[in-house]
């Protein structure tokens, strides 16, 4: 993976202090779901930093969960860089879950 060097990190690069929190709630959400990120839990259990939100970062979660492994290598790069010109439509996992929502959207009416 590499997104962050060691040449960063001896350097107190300030892309290393914002890539930081930004991977490690990533990987909260999709590698540690009962950890301190559990959204699936009551939301009184969530770190009072977090809980505010919770709605957030159950969609975030649910979106992340969609993506393969490319996509989501994408994603932590851009998190790591704040790379913000990502081509979402690319990711395969993503437009599959845009098509779902919007088929349960119409079911309903």
């Amino acid at each position: 993976m590499r997104y962050i060097t060691q040449e960063q990190i001896d350097d107190c690069d300030p892309t290393v202090m914002i890539a930081i929190p930004r991977l490690a709630i990533v990987c909260g959400l999709l590698f540690c779901p009962e950890g301190a990120l559990n959204v699936d839990a009551d939301p009184e259990t969530l770190s009072e930093m977090f809980r505010a939100f919770h709605s957030l970062l159950v969609k975030i979660r649910d979106l992340l969960r969609v993506l393969d492994e490319h996509e989501l290598r994408c994603v932590e790069k851009a998190l790591c860089t704040g790379d913000t010109q990502l081509k979402f439509e690319n990711f395969k996992g993503l437009n599959s879950y845009k098509q779902l929502l919007f088929q349960r959207s119409i079911s309903h009416h």
